[in-house]
């Protein structure tokens, strides 16, 4: 979008509840991902992530492992996603809370904007994506 194009009327600005609706389909979309653990769909036993309740027991390698195939994942079954990357976000030792952040970005009205979300999941798998 460029100014000139708004003066000119050939651009209409971004509507802020169409930038607000396409970002929470898109949190929907991987919240349905993240809380499916792989291999539990019979029309797509691919679909999914791998358990992460296991990973801090396991060391730091499979918490990498887990973001990788999360990465993974996510440019496979989430398309509206480009570029997505998980990092671990480390927390207290006594902390029972798996923390990640997905970076990236979405088309919104034909532009790539980064997007960043916070992903956190709790010792009984309830996944929070904001």
């Amino acid at each position: 979008m460029t100014v000139l194009g708004l003066i000119a009327g050939r651009e209409p600005p971004p509507e802020p509840s169409s930038v607000r609706r396409a970002v929470a389909e898109l949190v929907a979309d991987i919240e349905l991902l993240l809380g499916t653990l792989r291999g539990s769909m019979p029309g797509d036993v691919d679909f999914g992530v791998g358990d992460v309740s296991g990973t801090y027991a396991s060391g730091a390698e499979a918490v990498r492992a887990w973001c990788l195939d999360t990465q993974e994942a996510l440019r496979r079954y989430v398309p509206r996603l480009r570029h997505p990357r998980v990092i671990h976000v480390p927390g207290d030792a006594l902390d029972l809370v798996f923390r990640a952040k997905i970076r990236g970005s979405m088309a919104v009205q034909g532009r790539a904007a980064p997007l960043e979300l916070e992903l956190s999941v709790d010792p009984q798998r309830s996944w929070r994506v904001r």
